[in-house]
């Protein structure tokens, strides 16, 4: 690696199992066996080596997080650890899609109720528009009956009035006559 490489990057403890997957910092399958581990870190090794990427502020941090992943994967009881998390996020995973299967259904159910609603609201409403629409036209009819009885009245008054003036004046006149 050369004398200019000094790794300080912090790692946990051997023991530990980092939050990140080995398999993905490698670009492995979790099926893979020693030979093949050993293989794909020797040539992503290669790639992300501090000494070949002087350029790169992160190499040592690649190169160490690449190791740990090496180391993690080769040794059978810190592998079997591995194997358990990588499985409990995959059955998260699933879980979360699931539930989003079922975060979706219930949307698309809340979603068609809220329509519904919103068409049974307009429904009504039309019903109310009906119904006041009608409801204008009646008082509309009764008050031209009201204007038509009225009208009626006035002229019924006013043939009563003009039969009275017209019986008070024959009187008059008679009356006149004879006396």
């Amino acid at each position: 690696f050369g004398s200019s490489s000094v790794f300080r990057f912090p790692m946990a403890p051997k023991s530990e199992i980092p939050e990140w997957d080995p398999y993905t910092v490698l670009g492995l399958s979790t099926d893979a066996d020693a030979k093949a581990i050993k293989s794909r870190y020797r040539k992503a090794a290669l790639e992300v080596h501090p000494d070949r990427n002087p350029d790169d502020p992160r190499a040592e941090e690649k190169f160490a997080k690449l190791t740990r992943a090496k180391d993690l994967l080769l040794d059978p009881a810190l592998r079997a650890k591995v194997d358990q998390r990588v499985e409990a996020r995959a059955e998260r995973a699933a879980r979360q899609s699931k539930q989003d299967g079922q975060r979706k259904k219930l949307r698309e159910e809340l979603e068609a109720r809220e329509r519904q609603a919103e068409e049974d609201r307009l429904a009504r409403l039309a019903v109310a528009r009906g119904i006041a629409r009608q409801h204008k036209e009646v008082v509309e009819r009764r008050k031209r009956a009201r204007e038509e009885d009225r009208n009626a009245m006035d002229s019924e008054w006013a043939e009563m009035m003009h039969v009275r003036r017209a019986k008070e004046a024959r009187q008059e006149c008679c009356e006149g006559r004879v006396t």
